[in-house]
């Protein structure tokens, strides 16, 4: 990769970063960005790779409470696609836990795609997290219009590897 394009993606990665400040998300992680029309070998898992979140579940009835609020109060982060990712992911939480990369692709000006990934989880189970958001800007506004997760098993509690299996 070039330094140009080094460069480019730093200052990206940065301004992301200061629009995650407000989440106090922005110390201890890494906060990657990939510009538009990256190559294939810069693109996310495919989202067959992951389980997909039915995000009509009740299981998601506090995101729709949370964007819907800040879509009334016109809330800063529903115009960031990375903090509405994180929101989905479920950042900012009450422990304070934060993740360990944050990686935002661009395949199009109007799309991005958010993977939250972290691990050393304290989870009997699930020793890593990722977690695919992918947005579509409409107007000024970031929407979800896909998530899915992966996780990476404990041994002897499932797969060592990232899939979209659930661990046990």
């Amino acid at each position: 990769m070039s330094r140009k394009r080094l460069a480019k993606i730093g200052c990206i990665a940065a301004a992301a970063c200061l629009g995650l400040a407000a989440f106090g998300l922005c110390g201890l992680m890494v906060v990657e960005t990939v510009l538009f029309r990256p190559r294939p070998s810069e693109l996310p898992d495919s989202r067959s790779d992951y389980r997909a979140y039915d995000l009509d579940s009740p299981r998601f009835d506090w995101f729709h409470r949370e964007y819907d609020a800040a879509l009334e109060a016109d809330y800063s982060w529903i115009h960031k696609p990375e903090a509405v990712g994180l929101r989905l992911a479920g950042y900012p939480n009450p422990d304070g836990v934060r993740p360990d990369i944050v990686r935002v692709y661009w395949p199009r000006p109007d799309k991005a795609i958010v993977v939250v990934i972290a691990t050393g989880l304290m989870d009997d189970s699930v020793e890593a997290m990722k977690v695919r958001v992918d947005l579509v800007q409409r107007g000024h506004l970031w929407e979800v219009e896909w998530a899915g997760g992966q996780w990476r098993c404990w041994p002897g509690r499932g797969g060592s590897i990232w899939g979209s299996r659930l661990c046990v």
